[in-house]
């Protein structure tokens, strides 16, 4: 596990912003694994599968994948832009908030779950869903 305030978020994904952009919610997601890997696993995948920190400004998304170097340098080697017209977000399974977003990375889909355990104190689910559904309507 790791710890970030949501100011660290923020200073982070400004850093990635146009002139005119303006950040208005933050979430952390992780990768939905595969059932295959789900099966392996007995179910560790969950906890293997990688985080991302997603900014929704008034033009698009800004995803941001978390690793140890990123989390150490608060700088990302990887920016993916995602359209709200790439943006799906709906109920899964066990009444968790599900991201899919029209992008590929490392050769998938990003099929993203909210993160819930451990959230950086002002990390608002709702906020964030209000802020895409704005935008994706």
């Amino acid at each position: 596990m790791y710890k970030i305030s949501l100011d660290q978020m923020k200073a982070a994904l400004s850093t990635y912003l146009n002139e005119n952009e303006e950040l208005e919610a933050i979430g952390i997601f992780k990768k939905v694994p595969s059932t295959s890997f789900l099966l392996l696993t007995r179910g560790m995948a969950w906890f293997l599968s990688r985080d991302f920190h997603i900014g929704v400004t008034d033009q698009r998304l800004v995803i941001l994948p978390v690793t140890k170097r990123s989390l150490a340098t608060g700088k990302y080697e990887e920016v993916i832009y995602a359209d709200y017209a790439e943006v799906h977000l709906h109920e899964g399974p066990l009444n968790n908030t599900m991201l899919d977003i029209q992008k590929i990375y490392k050769g998938k889909p990003l099929n993203l779950r909210y993160k819930t355990n451990l959230m950086p104190e002002g990390l608002d689910l709702y906020e964030f869903i209000t802020a895409v559904k704005q935008k994706t309507v």
